[in-house]
């Protein structure tokens, strides 16, 4: 599914929006299932958020999850006071550090970076599933240079960069590639998507 339909891109790579929280602060018992267990009252102060106009992994996941349950979902997010980041990776230290206890969304590579360099975080993959969020990669019909276009394009989609990638636990359509342990599969996800139009 790397390869779209029309053929005007591949993608290149992907990765998910995912919650997560601090395992030393929070007990795996009372960590949330799902995203509305995020919006729990319980977290209020205790949450931190990213902003949608600087992240665009954000606003993908913020689309499927007004999909999933209305805008009502973000109104009561509001109500929970989170502490607003602009990046979707500036939440993990604020949940590692303990600043906050959960994160309401950050992006699936970043944390499992994190969490392999020793910090207390756990992913959660919520029982409605997890937006997929996917970097497709072209050339433009009008490239000044279309043969360096081309060279570069199979560089890019070459098994040693795709395994480069796939090192750093981002998701590639190679089916060559190794994954790092512990790293979940696209196919052990329920994964939500947008079209390009909706985003």
């Amino acid at each position: 599914k790397f390869k779209t339909d029309h053929g005007f891109w591949t993608i290149f790579r992907a990765s998910m929006l995912v919650p997560f929280y601090n395992s030393k602060n929070v007990k795996e018992s009372e960590a949330p299932k799902s995203w509305k267990d995020v919006i729990d009252p319980k977290w209020k102060g205790r949450i931190v958020h990213s902003h949608p106009s600087y992240s665009g992994f954000v606003t993908n996941g913020m689309i499927n999850i007004v999909k999933l349950h209305g805008w009502e979902y973000y109104e009561k997010m509001a109500a929970l006071k989170p502490k607003i980041m602009q990046s979707a990776l500036a939440g993990i230290p604020i949940v590692a550090t303990g600043e906050a206890d959960i994160g309401a969304g950050t992006v699936l590579y970043g944390l499992f970076a994190a969490i392999n360099k020793g910090e207390p975080l756990k992913i959660i993959l919520p029982t409605e599933g997890v937006p997929l969020v996917t970097s497709p990669s072209g050339i433009l019909s009008k490239a000044p240079h279309p043969n360096a276009a081309r060279v570069f394009t199979d560089f890019l989609f070459s098994k040693d960069t795709m395994q480069f990638l796939a090192d750093n636990y981002l998701h590639v359509g190679h089916p060559g590639v190794k994954y790092p342990k512990g790293l979940p599969a696209l196919g052990d996800m329920k994964l939500l998507s947008i079209s390009g139009d909706e985003l």
